[in-house]
């Protein structure tokens, strides 16, 4: 869990440097929601995965993918072929972060699961503290290219333990043709679902940027966005039991308002956890491993009171009152976030990481929890699946929308701070090369433009922490002690 969750945050603190390297700062989303985007996408096929084969055959599997991923970003010559090492490597990830909570369903009681799925939950926590600074320091001293390199030997050593000491769960499957089987996997739901989220997110990259939003190429993205969303649906209801997300399950009332709620939670906490290494970068001038320090206050909030929260859950038998909780402190935090300006004082940029962090780490595995109260042991894998997949597209949406963001009203802003400078240049400038392209006498003025469209993004996460409260109130409440 760690290891695969430090490769969400690691390229966070290396992304400046990343884009300088390869002129790129058009693909800054695309380095952190590539990883995302196949995360999510494959969840749901791990949670069958799981469901019809030996954990171990399919957690060394989903390792391997994970490792090849890592080499093919860490040799990575152009950015293209850095997004499609991100993307192997997230479709790995998938199956080792699904792993670790399905492993753990099978081997112990629900009553004691708080405790242990907020030990899983404080180690993915750790790696987000642990992401950025590794990632900075690596930077720094070793190269950005060394922040993947380094999830290979880590990789091989869970690969040996995990030999050694787990004993195998083989689920009890009935003898079946391979055309049943294979029917099984539901072969369309997946590559539908993952080209219905390639598709929606270049679009959201064109749009604005390449193209006009109402031009032929964007208009036409989203309507194959939209035909793909409804085959989705339809092959899911058509294969019944054999999709990747049984329409029983979706339907499920705290299944379907858990989503929803992680969907946007994940929106807003990894669109800030991206975000703040740039504003600290660009305007505070951080190295990369300073901003990662610089970062702490946001990820330590998030585990401590992730870890304080398990015990309340465990204590109170109730994870629902804690969901509702959590949009509250989070909408807040990323409200003020957005109000940072340059000259704010380190005890304001504390504060506000300590409130986002707080209320992030108190929402965020309840629904894990709910996952495994509502669903029968057999339907554990693709709840925990669903619900995971529902914070990794969120990340990577939105991470894209941020973009998006920050792009447009960057441009805009450069505009009337520095009327002459040539658009296309910063366009292919790295993230913090910018202010170095304009007059010493225009300087302050292009820094607050540029602390400006950043801060922006952080209204995104506004909104989407307060809509992960209506996810949060319609989860049913359930006790885990019954």
């Amino acid at each position: 869990a760690f290891t695969a969750s430090v490769d969400d945050t690691i390229v966070a603190t290396a992304i400046p440097r990343i884009s300088e390297d390869f002129k790129s700062i058009e693909d800054i989303a695309w380095y952190g929601s590539a990883y995302f985007l196949t995360m999510g996408s494959f969840q749901l096929l791990y949670g069958t995965l799981y469901r019809l084969h030996s954990d171990r055959t399919v957690y060394l599997g989903a390792l391997v993918s994970f490792v090849a991923g890592s080499t093919v970003s860490a040799t990575a010559r152009n950015s293209r072929s850095l997004i499609i090492g991100r993307a192997l490597a997230g479709a790995g990830a998938a199956g080792i972060i699904t792993g670790n909570f399905v492993i753990m369903a099978n081997i112990i009681p629900l009553r004691q699961r708080p405790l242990y799925t907020s030990i899983v939950g404080m180690l993915v926590a750790m790696s987000s503290v642990a992401g950025p600074l590794l990632g900075g320091v690596i930077t720094d001293h070793l190269g950005w290219r060394w922040c993947f390199w380094v999830s290979l030997p880590a990789a091989a050593a869970i690969a040996i333990v995990f030999v050694a000491v787990h004993r195998a769960h083989k689920p009890t499957v009935t003898p079946e043709s391979w055309r049943r089987r294979l029917q099984r996997y539901d072969p369309v739901g997946t590559p539908v679902f993952l080209a219905l989220a390639i598709c929606f997110q270049i679009a959201l990259q064109w749009g604005g940027a390449e193209y006009r939003w109402g031009s032929a190429q964007v208009v036409s993205l989203f309507v194959v966005s939209g035909v793909l969303l409804a085959t989705f649906i339809g092959s899911q209801w058509y294969m019944g039991e054999d999709a990747t997300l049984p329409p029983r399950i979706a339907k499920q009332r705290t299944m379907a308002s858990g989503g929803f709620f992680m969907f946007c939670l994940g929106g807003a906490y990894y669109s800030a956890v991206y975000y703040l290494p740039l504003w600290f970068q660009a305007i505070r001038d951080a190295s990369p491993s300073q901003s990662g320090i610089l970062s702490v206050p946001l990820l330590i909030s998030m585990v401590v009171s992730s870890i304080l929260i398990a015990g309340a859950v465990t204590a109170a038998g109730y994870y629902t009152p804690f969901a509702i909780l959590s949009p509250f402190l989070t909408s807040v935090g990323a409200g003020l976030l957005s109000s940072l300006q340059p000259g704010s004082s380190q005890a304001k940029i504390i504060g506000y990481q300590i409130i986002l962090g707080t209320g992030t780490g108190i929402g965020l595995h309840q629904p894990f929890i709910a996952a495994q109260t509502v669903l029968s042991s057999s339907d554990t894998s693709t709840g925990i699946a669903f619900m995971m997949g529902s914070e990794m597209l969120g990340g990577s949406l939105f991470i894209a929308v941020a973009q998006k963001i920050f792009t447009s009203r960057l441009s805009a802003l450069l505009l009337k701070a520095a009327p002459g400078i040539d658009a296309a240049a910063i366009s292919k400038a790295g993230a913090t090369q910018i202010l170095s392209m304009v007059p010493q006498d225009r300087l302050a003025a292009v820094r607050q433009a540029y602390s400006t469209a950043v801060t922006d993004t952080f209204y995104l996460g506004t909104g989407l922490a307060a809509a992960s409260l209506l996810g949060a109130v319609f989860m049913e409440w359930r006790s885990i002690k019954q």
